[in-house]
Formats: structure tokens, sequence, C-alpha cells
């Protein structure tokens, strides 16, 4: 064997799949094949993804972001301003934010 070569002993890791037992991460595969093909179909005729509702701060940057669900919009509000999604159809509406004066 040449420098740099290495075996690999375990070819289901090799070819991407999980290492659990075998049932498992067949039908672990299955259904996430399944799912992916139908978000795809759900993407493909133009419905919304969901989005459930939190809040998150970058350690990093500080920045919060925070996400809201209404009865008529989905808000993402990012360092007090928001953005206003309709929420069926997910398409932008506007902005808002709270004044400073």
């Amino acid at each position: 064997m040449g420098e740099g070569e290495t075996i690999i002993n375990n070819l289901s890791t090799f070819r991407g799949r999980p290492t659990a037992t075998p049932a498992a991460s067949w039908v672990g595969h299955l259904r996430s094949r399944i799912e992916e093909l139908f978000c795809s179909w759900l993407t493909r005729r133009g419905f919304p993804g969901a989005i459930q509702p939190m809040t998150f701060t970058d350690e990093l940057t500080r920045q919060t972001v925070t996400v809201r669900v209404t009865t008529g919009y989905t808000i993402l509000t990012v360092d007090g301003r928001d953005f206003f999604f309709h929420r069926l159809t997910g398409t932008f509406d506007g902005t808002g934010g709270i004044l400073s004066t």
C-alpha cells in the first residue's frame, strides 16, 4: 500500500448509510427518502414550508432572531425589525418595527 492510502473497513459508512443494525438503517433510509420525495412534491406545487415559533440568539454576532406565527402571518423579527409573510402563501407582505425617538 502506498503513502496516503487508507483502508476502509466499514463499507456501510463508506456508502453513506448509517452504521446501525441493517434493518433499522434500511427503514430509516426508506423513511428519509419518502419524506424527501413528499417535501419535493410540496415545493414543486408551491406549498409554503411549515415553521415553529422560536427565538435564537447567535453567540458570535449577538444577533437575535425570533419567529412568531399569528392567524394571518408568520413574523420573522431580526434585532427588532419585523418581516411579515402571509401564513398560507408564504409571500412577503412587508416590514415593521418599533420606532425609536
